[in-house]
């Protein structure tokens, strides 16, 4: 059962073919040199349309993710406009009404430190004096007269010194901040339209 494997000829053997080589070699390489440099310049010119194709294709998703981050960013800040109001409306001054004792610590020692020879006054409203009463011992070795002014409101105080006097007022503060954050919630508009225009 050797049976023996038989493949088809595929080989061209037609009586009248031709031979299309040129017998001068020169010609021959003329045309080989033709036909790499067209084919060359087939390549570069497909891969110089390709790239175009990527740099368009690259440009226009830029412009969508800019887009998305502008997006992105103004819905997060008409988010978080509320956040902030609520911060600087109540939880702030909530904060703050009992911290203005400390402050004033704070400042009054900055000022011994440069002064030691002279009593210090600290003017406070009727409702804060007795809290910074309670502070005043924490100041060692420094002299101070705590007095009450029925026209200062909640969160101001004065601190008086021999020739200088630094006011503080936190609901100023309070209103300054307010004002800030409104002021930049009314300029995102304007900066949006100023970006795109």
């Amino acid at each position: 059962m050797n049976k023996r494997l038989v493949f088809e000829n595929f080989d061209i053997t037609t009586t009248n073919s031709v031979d299309v080589r040129p017998e001068d070699e020169k010609a021959w390489l003329d045309i080989f040199e033709k036909g790499y440099k067209d084919g060359w310049e087939d390549a570069s010119k497909m891969h110089a349309d390709g790239q175009s194709t990527i740099g368009v294709a690259m440009s226009q998703s830029l412009q969508d993710l800019s887009i998305t981050y502008e997006e992105a960013r103004q819905t997060i800040l008409r988010d978080l406009e509320p956040l902030l109001d609520m911060l600087v409306g109540s939880v702030l001054p909530d904060s703050l009404s009992g911290s203005l004792g400390r402050i004033i610590i704070e400042r009054v020692a900055v000022h011994a430190r440069e002064n030691l020879a002279h009593d210090i006054e600290i003017v406070v409203s009727e409702a804060e004096q007795p809290s910074v009463l309670k502070l005043v011992p924490e100041l060692h070795n420094v002299r101070c007269i705590v007095k009450a002014d029925p026209n200062l409101s909640s969160g101001q105080a004065f601190i008086r010194l021999e020739k200088t006097e630094e006011r503080i007022d936190l609901s100023s503060v309070l209103a300054d901040l307010r004002s800030l954050i409104a002021e930049y919630f009314h300029e995102i508009p304007a900066m949006k339209e100023a970006s795109n225009g």
